[in-house]
């Protein structure tokens, strides 16, 4: 029945713009819109959304009032239209918004992007830099706090799994949680110049050593040495670990100085 109302009003509102009636066609298009709140989205509401913005946009134009269309930006994309014109629109004009990293905002972003392929980078950019920054993960994030953003990264990395910062916070949020084989399966596969931090190549290291992975361990932590050396707690680690395993060798028959003789 809604969808029925949504037709009268669309056809209603061609009639208008045809007459350049613009204030009765933004207003026909409003109503239209109104009977589609409610209604789940799907391939014919979606479609008749696609046709409201179209006369929004119009109508705005016909009459000079930019404010007729981007007033319905919000409504629009609530009501399920998340690719086209209108959708990016509203995510543009979301991102110079105050607000830009409320709950709200960001729940928008995340729909935007499981919605739509390759973005153009005038719109990628500020939208990665405003959620890296809402959804940031530290070491010294509360777990509660982490956990909070989680759906929210999981989604991201679902959809752009090529992406860096989903996957990092992730990784930092499975090692506050204490489940070292995820965090170290994902922060294996951040990219770039965070390969190389020293901070994420020491999180590798310790849970390399949490999983039993000496080796690896020992090989993270010199990575992260040859970028800075001076990190204390790092050259303690590897001694640690390097003591470690002279004890074992030792213990198992070799002897350790038997080992640093023939290694000459």
């Amino acid at each position: 029945m809604a969808i029925e109302a949504a037709r009268r009003y669309l056809e209603q509102g061609r009639d208008y713009i045809e007459s350049l009636r613009w204030r009765k066609a933004a207003a026909s298009a409003g109503c239209g819109l109104e009977s589609l709140r409610n209604v789940p989205a799907s391939a014919e509401s979606v479609a008749l959304l696609e046709e409201f913005a179209g006369q929004l946009l119009s109508a705005s134009e016909g009459l000079g009032k930019p404010s007729v269309y981007a007033e319905r930006l919000a409504p629009l994309f609530a009501a399920g239209l998340r690719r086209g014109r209108a959708a990016e629109d509203h995510v543009r004009a979301l991102l110079r918004d105050p607000a830009r990293s409320s709950g709200g905002a960001i729940e928008d972003y995340v729909c935007y992007l499981e919605a739509n392929g390759s973005l153009p980078e005038d719109l990628r950019t500020p939208m990665n830099q405003v959620l890296s920054y809402a959804l940031h993960v530290r070491l010294t994030t509360p777990v509660d706090e982490a956990k909070a953003r989680a759906p929210w990264l999981e989604r991201i990395h679902r959809c752009r799994p090529k992406l860096t910062f989903p996957r990092l916070f992730l990784g930092r949020l499975r090692y506050l949680e204490r489940d070292y084989g995820r965090a170290r399966e994902l922060l294996e596969g951040v990219s770039g110049r965070l390969a190389s931090n020293t901070k994420v190549l020491n999180v590798r290291g310790r849970c390399a050593e949490k999983l039993g992975k000496s080796a690896e361990a020992l090989e993270l932590y010199s990575r992260s040495l040859a970028e800075d050396q001076h990190q204390p707690h790092v050259h303690f680690r590897i001694g640690r670990l390097m003591l470690a395993r002279h004890r074992k060798r030792a213990a198992g028959g070799s002897g350790l100085l038997r080992e640093l003789g023939t290694e000459g």
